[in-house]
């Protein structure tokens, strides 16, 4: 019904503007993410403000990095850093941007110089285990495992206020030192 009303003029302005942004919540939420990105380039045509045009785009990037569209995603992650948002989003929009690092793709070089650069900054004080598991990833990523670790300890070292990320990162470990583990005592068995 609302939707018809919008096609006949009959809906409100803010109507119009909100419609698009709640069929994309349904639809993120159902899972249903080619559907919720349609409604979300929709959003972004009604939706003019910096605000909103940068946080739906954020979105956007989230459900690419979400069904493996990594390219897209790092896309439109670089337009939101470049829309200049709160600290807080640009943060997580490089985060995310260096997480979309695909190894067969290009080189790391720039990514890793980015992050390290993060590093530095002291208004990531707080971020630096996050930092340090991205890097990680991308070590896994590139098949440097030795690397992969030494960033995963100091990610959980680094870790003051963040358990989850502790969590995650003192997993992730334990899964490579068990793969490392099955690996060995696969070679062992082929021996005997």
């Amino acid at each position: 019904i609302l939707s018809n009303e919008i096609k006949n003029g009959k809906a409100s302005k803010e109507v119009k503007r909100m419609y698009p942004l709640v069929c994309a919540d349904y639809y993120i939420k159902t899972e249903k993410y080619s559907l919720a990105i349609e409604f979300l380039d929709k959003a972004l045509e009604l939706n003019k403000k910096k605000k909103y045009q940068t946080r739906l785009k954020y979105i956007q990037a989230q459900i690419y990095q979400k069904t493996e569209k990594l390219n897209k995603a790092a896309k439109l992650y670089l337009q939101v850093v470049k829309m200049n948002p709160e600290y807080d989003m640009a943060f997580h929009a490089k985060i995310n941007m260096a997480r979309c690092f695909e190894a067969n793709a290009k080189d790391s070089k720039e990514i890793k110089k980015e992050l390290y650069k993060m590093i530095k900054d002291s208004k990531n004080k707080d971020y630096l285990d996050e930092i340090y598991f991205v890097l990680a990833e991308i070590a896994l990523k590139e098949n440097k495992e030795e690397k992969a670790i030494d960033y995963l300890k100091l990610s959980a070292k680094k870790s003051v206020s963040n358990n989850r990320q502790k969590g995650i990162s003192y997993y992730t470990l334990g899964e490579i030192y068990y793969a490392c583990l099955l690996y060995t005592s696969d070679a062992a068995d082929e021996e005997d």
